[in-house]
């Protein structure tokens, strides 16, 4: 009887040990399956640069700055929101590390825009990030020919350029004046020789900044009236003169152009 008394104690307590035991175990299997998975952390990147937008311009977009510390991204999803006034635009089908956007022209001028990226690793774990932008109509300067001659007299100059750019966290927008010394020019010359669907105006020179200008109000400012003039090397040829705008982020961009026969 004593010794059936010990052999039951024996099994309770080798019991308790083993039920001890296992709670153990999933208790420090629980703590790691929570510890276990850090969630990514997503990051965008501009390839480009931080630089103004445009209707209808394109918005390339990296997020080659994410990571996963104990682990590996298996998607990046992007999705693009773009408001002005009543109108707005989605796109919601990309989905990639590096992607492209196209931002439609809305009725209203400025625009705002949400680009959001929502990364997801190996193990299921999402997370996301984003940046606001605003986006106005590009920059347009228009010129005339002055009696066939080289110079060229500024008849227009957009002035929505103002108080635009990205908006990101702790970020305001920026302000850049659009001032000759960040206006270029780039010449083209027409080839009567091209054939089927080529182009037929060829690169010559530039971007330069511009030949002969004359500030009529001596504001530094591109303003109408102003005049500028190309080199006499281009006399009796046909060229195509492109302005381009720099605007303190060294991105340039067409902001007009003009067909030309210098006489």
């Amino acid at each position: 009887m004593k010794k059936l008394k010990v052999l039951i104690i024996g099994i309770i307590l080798l019991l308790t040990i083993t039920i001890f035991i296992g709670c153990t175990e999933n208790n420090d299997k629980t703590e790691k399956s929570v510890t276990q998975n850090q969630l990514p952390v997503p990051a965008i990147s501009f390839p480009l640069g931080d630089h103004p937008r445009w209707w209808n311009d394109d918005l390339d977009v990296s997020a080659y700055n994410s990571y996963d510390s104990d682990g590996n991204i298996s998607n990046y999803r992007w999705f693009f929101e773009l408001y002005s006034g009543d109108d707005f635009f989605t796109d919601y089908s990309r989905d990639g590390r590096n992607v492209s956007f196209s931002i439609p022209e809305l009725t209203g001028s400025p625009g705002k825009g949400v680009l959001t990226l929502q990364i997801t690793d190996d193990d299921g774990d999402t997370s996301f990030t984003y940046y606001e932008i605003l986006i106005r109509k590009k920059p347009q300067i228009n010129f005339e020919q002055v009696d066939s001659s080289a110079t060229f007299n500024i008849t227009y100059v957009s002035k929505e350029y103002d108080n635009y750019g990205i908006l990101g966290p702790a970020s305001t927008p920026a302000k850049y004046p659009l001032i000759k010394e960040e206006i270029g020019v780039k010449i083209y010359e027409y080839d009567s020789q091209t054939v089927d669907d080529s182009d037929p105006w060829s690169w010559v020179e530039g971007p330069t900044s511009l030949h002969g200008y004359n500030d009529v109000n001596g504001d530094g400012d591109v303003t109408a009236g102003d005049t500028f003039t190309i080199p006499s090397k281009y006399e009796g040829r046909h060229i195509k003169i492109v302005l381009t705008g720099a605007y303190g982020h060294n991105l340039l961009t067409e902001i007009g152009s003009l067909e030309a026969e210098i006489e």
